[in-house]
């Protein structure tokens, strides 16, 4: 076990009142510039940056995303306290599904109300929410123009909190947002906060000719600890192979609060069951508890939780002199779980002892084994090694081009077509068409699309608007978009022999669109209901994708008369869990399909496995990507994708299936524009 020293940050006095430096020189750096990035380490404050800068700045609109409610929730709390403090006129107002039930009136409804404020009003809302208005899906079609042109106008700031958490491909309605305060000249200010800045972030700040500035630690000036120095161990592997261990590390320190998180809700399950044996006391934080119990579980001196903990969760011990997490277990696959992870620990700003040692006990895949060693060996401080942590996962090559040139690219045409409506054709002149043109070079220039891609996506997009009104029964709208895109014509003439062929090809693409590409937040599979009687999970009942269900628990069926009435609207299917199986069932997949492309959309998909009472499982409008060459499969294993087995029209092979096979479509092929959307 290796001793690191902890950190401090500079401290400033401003108004007889002593603040973190990088919380005065947030709001200074705003005053300059469009937008600023607070990269400032977990636990240093940056929320009290944020709030301050609104004060400072007199910003009278301000809308606050975070990428979880529990998070929103407990900005809610800060910001509340903040205004009461400093005796602000501000309203605080939650935006969530939760939030705007309770205002009792259609959520699009309700959400109008809130931006037509004219008081000074802190809105804290979540990405989903942002991007379903932008993508004008959250109200009425008469309606969604409106609200969305509401939506761009309301802030003078927006903020986006840990905004690491986001992938590229959940970053549009951002993108959008900036683009539009650039070119409508909205003079909005931005701010982002994350410990990790995303390169391909800054490029898009630099391509739209925004101003920004990086507020980062620095060590100069007056110093205040933050964190606590630190005796860490490196292990290896996955949670279960250190159990013996983790049990005698909670039962030997009686006097510690101990954080564990694992990746995975089997193995933390398991992990519990196993405490339970031993007559710890302990609490669990899991996706699949509520609010309430989570809460109770924060309390307890022990705690294990899944990611659920790694964003939006206080572990706060008020009445403890040094830090509140004394010790941490944690899996760790990214270089981001690891700082965010590590960062949980030991947290000391303001605290009277700050020389106390806290504990990690980080769990890395194997393949890190020698270089994180040989990292940690060199690394005297916890900021130098979060730092030289970096090096050592293997993080994705990440392109905002390459990631809007595969099939995430339908998503900008459908956007421009849906904001293209607020202003009808016959009543705008030549200055709005060339005003709406340029937008859409300036939207388009972040990811570089060029004028083939318009081309490309239209036949694409098309097929879209086909299929929901081939749907819902309306033909006529359906000719009429053949009759106007002659390529989309030949296309299905090619490609289906029968009206039958292309029903079936319609429905596949409509929920292959509406899933993995207008969705913020992709489906994986179908939803169950699930009975956890002995809380194994930590809830008695929840709703969780039934693959994971199957493949990773011992359950047996409910008959469907059993389940609660108030999840029959969403599920078909429900289990009794009994326990977590002692191995995973790795699943093989049967796939039929006519595509000539790696990336294709198969008409039927489905398990080779049969699951007792149900039979094999089926997955409608899955898109999936072949891995017929073995560097494509190395290049799998370097994004740390699931490759599953499959007999694809009877060979033996290997695909990824969901979100895994956009992103591969999109980072694996010299062009990721290729690929057969269209389901054959």
């Amino acid at each position: 076990m290796k001793l690191l020293g902890g950190y401090s940050i500079p401290v400033e006095w401003e108004e007889n009142v002593l603040w973190a430096k990088h919380q005065l020189d947030t709001y200074r750096a705003l005053q300059d510039h469009d937008i600023v990035i607070n990269t400032y380490p977990t636990g240093s404050g940056k929320t009290l940056a944020l709030l301050n800068a609104i004060r400072k700045l007199e910003i009278r609109r301000a809308l606050i995303i975070a990428p979880i409610n529990q998070l929103i929730y407990q900005y809610s709390e800060s910001v509340k306290r903040f205004v009461e403090k400093y005796d602000l006129s501000h309203k605080v107002v939650t935006v969530t599904s939760e939030s705007l039930d309770v205002m009792k009136k259609p959520h699009s409804r309700a959400l109008r109300d809130i931006l037509d404020e004219f008081s000074n009003i802190i809105a804290i809302s979540n990405p989903d929410i942002v991007h379903y208005v932008i993508m004008q899906m959250y109200s009425k079609k008469t309606l969604a123009g409106d609200l969305l042109v509401k939506l761009l106008r309301f802030p003078q700031l927006v903020a986006f909190d840990e905004f690491h958490y986001y992938d590229l491909s959940r970053i549009f309605f951002m993108t959008v947002m900036l683009a539009s305060s650039k070119h409508f000249g909205l003079n909005q200010k931005f701010v982002f906060m994350t410990a990790t800045p995303n390169e391909e972030i800054l490029k898009i700040f630099d391509k739209l000719g925004m101003s920004y500035k990086i507020v980062s630690l620095s060590q100069d000036g007056d110093l205040q600890p933050v964190s606590s120095p630190l005796k860490i161990e490196l292990l290896f592997g996955k949670l279960n192979d250190h159990t013996d261990e983790i049990i005698r590390i909670l039962k030997e320190n009686p006097e510690s609060d101990i954080l564990v998180i694992s990746n995975s809700l089997k193995r933390i399950a398991y992990l519990a069951s196993l405490a339970r044996r031993k007559g710890l006391n302990f609490g669990m934080v899991t996706g699949p508890m509520n609010a309430e119990d989570r809460k109770l579980a924060l309390e307890k001196r022990i705690v294990l939780a899944t990611p659920t903990v790694d964003i939006g969760y206080d572990f706060s011990r008020p009445t403890k002199d040094r830090q509140s997490i004394d010790i941490v277990i944690f899996e760790a696959l990214s270089h981001d779980q690891f700082v965010q992870r590590l960062g949980r620990v030991g947290r000391i700003f303001g605290k009277p002892k700050n020389d106390v040692p806290s504990t990690a006990y980080p769990i890395l895949p194997d393949y890190l084994k020698n270089k994180a060693l040989e990292t940690l060996e060199g690394s005297k401080d916890r900021l130098q090694l979060n730092d030289a942590m970096e090096s050592v996962f293997k993080e994705r090559f990440e392109s905002l081009k390459r990631e809007y040139m595969g099939p995430q690219r339908i998503l900008v045409g459908l956007y421009e077509d849906a904001f293209k409506l607020i202003f009808p054709e016959e009543k705008t002149g030549d200055f709005v068409k060339e005003m709406l043109d340029n937008y859409y070079k300036l939207l388009e220039s972040v990811f570089d699309f060029r004028q083939f891609s318009r081309i490309v996506r239209r036949a694409e997009i098309d097929f879209y608007y086909f299929s929901k009104h081939l749907e819902q029964g309306e033909e006529e709208l359906a000719i009429r978009i053949l009759e106007r895109n002659q390529q989309l014509k030949d296309e299905i003439l090619e490609k289906y022999a029968s009206e039958e062929e292309l029903l079936t090809a319609a429905k596949l693409y409509r929920k292959f669109i509406e899933e993995q590409i207008l969705s913020f937040r992709p489906g994986q599979g179908r939803m169950v209901y699930v009975l956890d009687e002995k809380k194994i999970t930590g809830a008695r009942e929840f709703l969780y994708d039934e693959i994971s269900v199957l493949t990773q628990y011992v359950v047996e069926p409910l008959p469907f008369e059993e389940i609660p009435p108030i999840y029959k609207n969403e599920v078909r299917k429900g289990f009794r869990l009994i326990e977590p199986s002692e191995q995973k069932v790795k699943l093989s997949l049967e796939i039929r399909t006519g595509a000539k492309r790696r990336f294709f959309i198969p008409v039927e998909m489905k398990t080779h496995q049969h699951f007792s009472g149900y039979g094999a499982l089926k997955f409608n409008g899955f898109p999936v990507y072949l891995l017929d060459d073995p560097k494509l499969r190395q290049l799998s294993h370097a994004y740390d994708f699931h490759p599953v087995k499959a007999m694809v029209n009877g060979i033996v092979a290997e695909v990824l299936i969901g979100s895994e096979a956009i992103k591969a479509q999109s980072y694996f092929e010299e062009k990721p524009w290729g690929g057969d959307l269209f389901p054959v």
